[in-house]
């Protein structure tokens, strides 16, 4: 019984990643990214409250090029809500990550063959909320895992490649318990 009302992590999930005025120089790189996600909650019992959603794109898996927050929205026993993702850098603002010469020109060269692998990597600050016992409330950190996102780049301008048979991609999702 408890396995089945238990709390069971938001499935997430990249509808979409497009990216426009990607620029790259020996020392800096400018881009948009706008990726639309889906948060769905499975529980059957728990209600889901997303506070605070911050996310960084990275280059591969590894490399942060720019940083973004959205508004936080409530989740009902099983639903599901979109969102939008922004994410902007030309590369002189202090708030973003500095992006190292040697990744620089990574990017470049990927850039020139047509195909740049990008991953997204969430931090929700979630509170759980048990539906029908009014005692019960948990907070976890929701740390949602989207890697290997493969963007067709042709003159600075890109969209998401789907997996094979069009799938959509799915992401990881860690899920620990919150101090604060």
């Amino acid at each position: 019984m408890t396995s089945s009302l238990g709390p069971k992590p938001p499935l997430v999930q990249i509808n979409s990643l497009t990216l426009s005025n990607f620029t790259v120089s020996n020392t800096k790189l400018a881009a948009q990214w706008v990726a639309n996600i889906s948060v769905y909650n499975p529980n059957v019992a728990m209600e889901l409250s997303l506070e605070r959603i911050e996310s960084m794109i990275f280059y591969k898996e590894n490399d942060a090029l720019a940083i973004t927050s959205v508004d936080g929205f409530d989740l009902e026993v099983k639903e599901g809500k979109n969102l939008k993702m922004k994410f902007a850098t030309s590369g002189y603002e202090g708030d973003q990550p500095i992006v190292e010469y040697p990744v620089l020109r990574d990017i470049e060269d990927a850039k020139k063959n047509g195909m740049v692998r990008f991953s997204i990597r969430l931090s929700i600050w979630t509170t759980y909320k048990a539906k029908y016992c009014f005692a019960w409330r948990r907070r976890f950190l929701v740390n949602p895992y989207c890697l290997g996102l493969n963007v067709r780049v042709l003159a600075g301008n890109g969209s998401l490649i789907n997996n094979i048979g069009g799938e959509n991609s799915f992401c990881d999702v860690v899920v620990r318990l919150s101090d604060s």
